[in-house]
Order: C-alpha cells, then sequence, then structure tokens
C-alpha cells in the first residue's frame, strides 16, 4: 500500500494519502456489491488502482478506482463510443460516485513488445483505423487542447527531480509543447481519435513515455530512443 501511497501522491499531491488509507474498505464495499471475485494486482497507471477479478458470470474483469472520482465515468463513456469498433473492452459496471468501473479484461492481453515485430506495424494501423472511423459524439465531455495543457503542466514539474532533471531537459520538454500546439493548429475535423498523424504525435508523447520509464528507475536503450525521438 505504501507503493501505491508514494505513486499516486506525485499525481494528486499529500492529500491522496486519505483516498489511500481507505482503499481497502471501498474495495470490500464494491466486491460485495457487485459479487466480484477478487485476484491479484495488476500494474498501475499514475492515477488508478487496478485489481484482476471475475464478474459474477465468470467473465474475466478489472476493477479500477481511483481518487479523481470522475475519471472512471468518463472513461466509461469514451469506451462506450468506442464500442463501435470491436477493438475496446466492454463495461460491466461504473459508479461514479464511488469513482469506480469494472471493464473487462482482455485476455491473453499479450503486451505488444512479446509480439512479432514484424507483425507489429500492420496491427498498430488496423487498429488505429478502426478507432478512428467511430462517429465523433456531438458534444464530447473533453477536448485534446484542454487534456494537452493539463499533461504538460502536471507532468512538466517533475522536470525538477534530479532522476528525470538529469535525463531530459527543459529546452526537450518545450520542443514537445511546441510540436503539440502546431498539430492542435492545423486540426480541421473533430474525431475521437486523432490517428491520421502518428509520427509526428508520437514525438509529442515520447518525453512523457521517458519519464514514466525514469520514474520506474528504467535505463538503457528504452530510454535512449525515446530521448532521440523527442529530439
Amino acid at each position: 500500500m505504501e507503493s501505491v501511497t508514494a505513486r499516486l501522491v506525485r499525481r494528486f499531491g499529500p492529500r491522496v494519502a486519505e483516498w489511500c488509507a481507505g482503499t481497502p474498505d471501498l474495495v470490500a464495499r464494491l466486491t460485495s456489491r457487485w459479487r466480484l471475485s477478487l485476484g491479484g494486482p495488476l500494474p498501475d497507471g499514475a492515477s488508478s488502482v487496478t485489481l484482476r477479478c471475475r464478474w459474477p458470470d465468470g467473465t474475466p474483469a478489472v476493477l479500477k478506482i481511483g481518487p479523481e472520482r470522475a475519471l472512471p465515468a468518463e472513461q466509461a463513456r469514451m469506451l462506450g463510443w468506442f464500442a463501435a469498433s470491436g477493438r475496446v473492452p466492454s463495461v460491466l459496471a461504473v459508479d461514479e460516485e464511488a469513482g469506480a468501473m469494472v471493464p473487462e479484461e482482455i485476455v491473453p492481453g499479450t503486451p505488444a513488445e512479446n509480439m512479432p515485430a514484424a507483425s507489429l506495424p500492420e496491427q498498430w494501423s488496423k487498429l488505429l483505423a478502426a478507432l478512428h472511423g467511430v462517429p465523433s459524439p456531438s458534444a464530447p465531455t473533453r477536448v485534446l487542447r484542454g487534456r494537452c495543457k493539463e499533461a504538460f503542466a502536471r507532468v512538466g514539474r517533475r522536470l525538477s527531480e534530479p532522476a528525470i532533471g538529469a535525463r531530459m531537459d527543459v529546452a526537450t520538454w518545450d520542443r514537445a509543447v511546441q510540436r503539440c500546439e502546431r498539430l492542435l493548429d492545423t486540426k480541421t475535423a473533430t474525431v475521437l481519435l486523432d490517428g491520421t498523424r502518428l509520427q509526428a504525435w508520437s514525438r509529442v508523447i515520447a518525453p512523457f513515455a521517458a519519464i514514466a520509464h525514469l520514474d520506474g528507475g528504467g535505463e538503457g536503450p528504452v530510454i535512449d530512443e525515446l530521448l532521440a525521438l523527442s529530439r
């Protein structure tokens, strides 16, 4: 639990410690309410806690909870919009007040790095085409410009941390900001997923991925490749 608290404090600040202390009780309530069979923990992102579980009918699923309570409902709504593509997990339950959702688990869930490298370009292309082709809702709850502004401001503060500042300078970060702004300024249509300029967006996202790897103590070729892409 200490590692979960430390990870979430980096995202939300010290106030999140109180929420972390209450997660065992929250998980117990949700497990009872939705009649879930809990399994082990899954690798967590920057904003949530995830546990493998099974729905009452035996469907493999994931219990996801987080202190930003509106986020699971937004994610569930987004998955619903993308459902027509047939390329996203279905949502079995969501509770906005509790900040919780239960999507189905994608099994076997093979990581891309464990798949034949030669097959990846075609698979990524098909996935992006399917997601990009889903019609946009008439009133999306968030737009990319606002999300990017928030993410750059929040993650950019971490350049002052010694382990991150030693490998990434302000110029690299500012370059990513400028690339992002140029891409946003040249958007001509509203879509759920902007995947027609994948290489350009990859260069914007590369510094975020590098920080995530550095945060986990990563070094070596992966970090070098991400930093090279950021230049």
